[in-house]
This record gives structure tokens, sequence and C-alpha cells, in this order.
């Protein structure tokens, strides 16, 4: 009788709670797992669909890094939501298109219209009224700096920084626009120096891409 006494009861209640938050440890692994796949199939598809030569085996690697490091803000920032999926989208373009800009310094005009749709997910009809003011001015001020800009500033520029004004809003867009321009301001000089050139043309939407990524995630509270 005694040693019955002893014996602690199991409690069903719990028990039931640990399974389920097994679960859902194993689910997040699982989705996880699934979305590492995910974006290493996608890089690999966008680096064949880039028009260009064969890339070298370190920049192939770059881009598997930096889309790594990529999702894993996006899904601290996010976690498994809608804006997840949205910064996805938007990061995928974006990388398309700088790519494109680096092997042919052309970038198709489908680029800019897939970014500016990809701007619609969760957004309200304010808003979407609001950003769409905000495309069209600083699209409309980076076409005119087009203009003086002696083909440094190419339409892709314009046409990219305008969707993705859209995707952002007109404030964080201007601050993605200013994070790029001082990227290529700082790092053309280094890249010319290292190669012993006087004068490089060298493409502006990779640093705009940046610039932009870096304002979604900021947006989202990184």
């Amino acid at each position: 009788m005694l040693n019955t006494l002893i014996i602690k009861p199991v409690n069903p209640i719990g028990h039931g709670l640990t399974h389920v938050f097994d679960f859902k440890i194993f689910t997040n692994i699982l989705l996880s797992s699934m979305l590492c796949v995910l974006v290493f199939l996608l890089v690999k598809l966008i680096i064949k669909k880039t028009p260009q030569q064969e890339m070298e085996e370190k920049d192939t690697s770059l881009c598997y890094l930096v889309s790594a490091v990529v999702f894993v803000l996006l899904f601290i920032v996010f976690g498994w939501s809608v804006q997840l999926v949205k910064g996805a989208v938007f990061f995928f373009i974006l990388l398309y298109a700088s790519l494109c800009d680096i092997q042919t310094r052309r970038v198709k005009d489908v680029v800019s219209v897939m970014i500016f749709i990809s701007g619609f997910i969760s957004l309200s009809l304010l808003e979407i009224l609001t950003h769409t003011i905000g495309a069209f001015l600083v699209g409309g001020i980076m076409f005119v700096c087009a203009l003086f800009s002696k083909n440094r500033l190419g339409g892709a520029d314009v046409k990219i920084t305008a969707a993705s004004v859209f995707v952002l809003g007109m404030w964080n867009g201007i601050a993605g626009l200013v994070i790029g321009l001082i990227l290529s301001v700082i790092v053309t000089p280094i890249i010319n120096r290292k190669k012993k050139l006087k004068e490089m043309s060298l493409p502006l939407v990779p640093y705009l891409s940046i610039g932009f990524m870096a304002m979604y995630l900021i947006q989202g509270g990184i």
C-alpha cells in the first residue's frame, strides 16, 4: 500500500501538450528544410536562365550564400507570413535583374513589371494609391536625372527603382535608393583601382537591389 502511494501519477494533459509541441517543432523543421531546397532550386534556375556566359564557381557560390543569408533574415523578421512570401518574390526578381545587369548591362522590361505586380501583395487600397504616387514621383525624378547622366543611368535603373518604390512605399524606397547609390559611389572606385582602369561602366542594379532589399527588412523590424 505504501509503495503505491509514492508512485507519481501521469498528467495526461501535459503529456498531450508535449506531443503537440513536438509536432509543431517537427512541422517547422520540415517546412524550413523544404524552404531551403526550394531556395536552392530557384537560385539555380535563376542562374541558368540569366542571359550570360557560364558563371565562375566562386560567383555561383556567392549567389547561394547571399540567398541563404537573405532568407534567414526574412524568416527571422517575418516568420511564416505573407510578408515572407512577398520578400522572397521581391528578392528573387532583384537577384535575376542584378545578374542580368552584371552580365549583359541589359534588364528586360518584364522584370520591372514583375516587381510592380509583387508590390500588390498584402497592400490595402489606400497603400496602393500612396505607393503608386510615390513610384511616379521618384521614378519621374530618376528619369530626369537619366536624361542628364550621359548614359550612366539607364532605363532599367529608372524602371526598377520606380517599381521597388511601389513595393516599399515612397520614403522607404528613397532610403533604399540612397543606400544603393552610396554603395555604388564607394565600391566603384575600389573595383576600378583593383582592375587598374581609369573609367569603367559598372552595373547599378545590384547596388540598388541591396538598398531596396535592406529597406524591406528594416521596415519589417530588423
